[in-house]
């Protein structure tokens, strides 16, 4: 009883554990995909205007 209490906690830590770092992944590639088309953005305004545009 007490072990397979234990195994069920354990698997769910495991999902959690997953579930975390699937999130962090897509978390991250949605950052770097932002901080690229602000990137190119950036760069487009800096031609026209002349000048940097930092966001923050």
């Amino acid at each position: 009883m007490v072990l397979s209490f234990f195994m069920w906690i354990l698997s769910i830590e495991f999902l959690y554990y997953i579930e975390n770092k699937i999130r962090i992944r897509v978390g991250f590639c949605l950052w770097t995909l932002l901080s690229t088309l602000d990137f190119s953005v950036h760069n487009e305004l800096k031609g026209i205007n002349n000048q940097y545009i930092i966001v923050i």
